[in-house]
């Protein structure tokens, strides 16, 4: 039954029944080791895990088969991996230790075989169940299309299903379509699981459906309306005391700050959650805060800083648990690189974050610091030098990356105290807002151009305003004179 190797829990789970009484469930493998039938690896944790050749395992299903077991077999495996991902799917990004994740990525090839089986063999309830379970799973271990169409599979096969089951899958299936770049099917699956979920008096998924349903109007660089969803989820949370969800939200409210240029209020919110992040389920939120910290400090010219939280980020954000945001952890490393005068180095991690870039990529506001830093090296560069530099950080391997991302850290680590805050403090949506009021664009024009409000446009003028010093009737000859526009 078991694809991709076992433990000698899963073993008992599945076969233990079968054995003759008296029959020792250790014993029994362990002699199927001594007879080179199965072999003995590492798992995660150092928990032992056993392999069998293929060849071995065909002869064995053929024998299974001709027992007439097999079905029933399936069915205590499709069982097993049920009750094995039903905790760390229940709750917001799972609820438990990152370990768990990584022991689910150990066993993803036998999760794939339990939904074959049961959409083979007419078990669409169940089908619905495990496919459920493991939406939250595919997200944060990279699974972004196996994880969609299995879900859109058995949202398919059981169409109406008023259960707890098809409320997290239609907000597992959202957040994964918004993921691969298709918002509107994003939102509209958010929707209905949000309206599922009150229906059914479920606040979690209720709650997390809202807050996704924000995440996708942030990454459209909407803010005012994201906001309004994040603090819709954000009493929710609350009401229901889920700490987890709280501090997620307030990480994207802190996203929401940055994205209208106000760097300082972002930097409250990234510093509260991380600081509130101590439970080893928080490790995602706190990879993202760490992220984010490190890209503001960049950005401002504090390259110790910068260095010291993104150092911590390399170190520990690499599992399974932190695949979904490889590419945009090394995207930051491009940009603090950049702001260290290492710019061909800061190419190739561009390039390599691209390449480890899933779905649709990067998104606002995030994607306007990557496209600025970008801007620069191919003038600093020269197009081709710039064009040659990440044309090699695509095609980069570990080692090669690792070593980019070192000499950028250490170079970062021993810059002076702080240098000077790139392109006179403005951030790249205050650059952008300048570069069209240069140009002449009305604030309703610009804030057309950028997909944001009005109210939005008019903030970062003040900013921009504020932190040049000058008039509203010079900003355009002042963008001019400093090469800004």
């Amino acid at each position: 039954m078991f694809v991709g190797g076992f433990t000698l829990e899963a073993a008992e789970a599945v076969v233990g029944g079968a054995l003759d009484p008296g029959v020792d469930p250790f014993e029994a493998v362990a002699s199927l080791v001594d007879k080179s039938l199965v072999q003995t690896a590492e798992g995660p944790g150092g928990e032992p895990r056993y392999l069998m050749l293929e060849t071995v395992r065909e002869f064995g299903l053929e024998r299974l088969a001709a027992s007439g077991e097999e079905a029933a077999t399936r069915n205590h495996h499709a069982a097993w991996c049920l009750a094995r991902t039903a905790a760390v799917g229940a709750g917001i990004w799972g609820t438990s230790d990152p370990g768990d994740i990584e022991g689910l990525e150990a066993e993803f090839a036998n999760l794939r075989s339990a939904l074959e089986w049961l959409e083979r063999s007419g078990q669409d309830d169940d089908l619905l169940r495990l496919a459920a379970a493991i939406g939250q799973f595919c997200f944060l271990a990279g699974h972004y299309r196996e994880g969609r169409d299995w879900l859109e599979r058995a949202l398919a096969v059981v169409p109406e299903s008023p259960t707890p089951a098809r409320a997290r899958a239609l907000q597992c299936a959202g957040h994964l379509a918004h993921r691969m770049g298709d918002g509107e099917v994003a939102i509209w699956r958010l929707e209905q699981a949000a309206a599922l979920a009150r229906r059914l008096d479920l606040p979690v998924e209720e709650a997390v459906a809202v807050l996704n349903h924000g995440i996708v109007l942030e990454d459209r660089g909407e803010y005012d309306a994201a906001e309004a969803r994040f603090a819709g989820a954000l009493a929710l949370f609350r009401r229901i005391g889920d700490d987890l969800g709280v501090a997620i939200t307030t990480y994207h409210l802190g996203v929401v700050a940055y994205g209208r240029g106000d760097a300082a209020t972002a930097t409250r919110h990234w510093e509260e959650t991380l600081a509130g992040a101590q439970a080893p389920g928080d490790a995602v939120v706190a990879g993202w805060c760490r992220e984010h910290l490190g890209l503001v400090a960049a950005e401002q010219g504090d390259l110790r800083r910068a260095a010291a939280v993104l150092s911590e980020s390399w170190d520990l954000d690499r599992g399974v648990v932190q695949r979904h945001h490889q590419d945009s952890l090394l995207a930051t490393l491009a940009v603090l690189g950049g702001a260290g005068g290492q710019d061909e180095a800061a190419a190739r991690l561009l390039g390599a974050a691209e390449a480890a870039a899933s779905g649709t990529g990067f998104f606002p506001p995030e994607a306007d610091a990557y496209m600025r830093a970008a801007e620069r090296w191919r003038r600093t560069l020269g197009k081709e030098a710039y064009e040659r530099a990440f044309a090699v950080g695509r095609e980069q391997g570990p080692e090669a990356v690792e070593a980019d991302a070192r000499a950028v850290l250490e170079a970062a680590a021993a810059a002076p105290a702080r240098l000077a805050p790139d392109a006179y403090g403005l951030t790249p949506r205050e650059l952008e807002v300048l570069r069209l009021v240069a140009v002449g664009h009305s604030n309703r024009e610009i804030a057309d151009r950028l997909s944001i409000s009005e109210r939005t446009v008019e903030r970062h003028v003040l900013h921009i305003l504020t932190k040049l010093d000058v008039g509203s009737r010079t900003a355009a000859a002042y963008a001019h004179a400093h090469d800004l526009a």
